[in-house]
């Protein structure tokens, strides 16, 4: 693939990433055109083989954001989807989503830590245990698309 052009989603994710810490909310016009690109590179660079290995790495990128008990907005699910998209293979868009996740719950354990201290901390998971992750905490919202950014960086640099 051609390494230069990887500058694209890089720039689809940091737009993403600061417009989901400032306003907490990722907008169609960073997504759309963000898997819409990524489908096309693939068409363009690989063939129809590579264009639906992408569409393939697409939908697992959105339904693994989409589990249920894990709360994840719209626009990371699409965010997820479109970084499937322009990773282009099943094994690198599951490595994207391990590394976002792992990521997301070391961010979640410290701030948890450092608001309620270890024995809450236990008890919030005996809860979320309990509720099957339908439990809500205060406090407990993070930025998932800068997760995305760095889990992508993360399965970019192990092709």
């Amino acid at each position: 693939m051609q390494f230069g052009i990887q500058i694209i989603p890089v720039a689809f994710l940091v737009c993403a990433a600061i417009s989901d810490i400032r306003i907490k909310k990722i907008k169609n016009f960073i997504t759309y055109p963000m898997i819409l690109s990524g489908l096309l590179f693939s068409l363009y660079f690989i063939g129809t083989t590579g264009f639906m290995e992408a569409f393939k790495s697409m939908i697992l990128g959105a339904a693994l954001l989409n589990c249920p008990g894990f709360r994840s907005g719209g626009g990371d699910i699409k965010l997820g989807a479109a970084c499937g998209a322009w990773l282009g293979t099943i094994n690198l868009t599951l490595g994207f989503i391990f590394f976002a996740l792992l990521l997301s719950w070391v961010v979640l354990t410290v701030r948890t830590l450092q608001k309620q201290g270890f024995l809450n901390m236990l008890n919030i998971l005996k809860l979320e245990y309990y509720s099957q992750g339908q439990a809500t905490q205060q406090g407990s919202h993070i930025p998932m698309a800068p997760m995305l950014f760095i889990g992508y960086i993360a399965a970019f640099l192990m092709r």
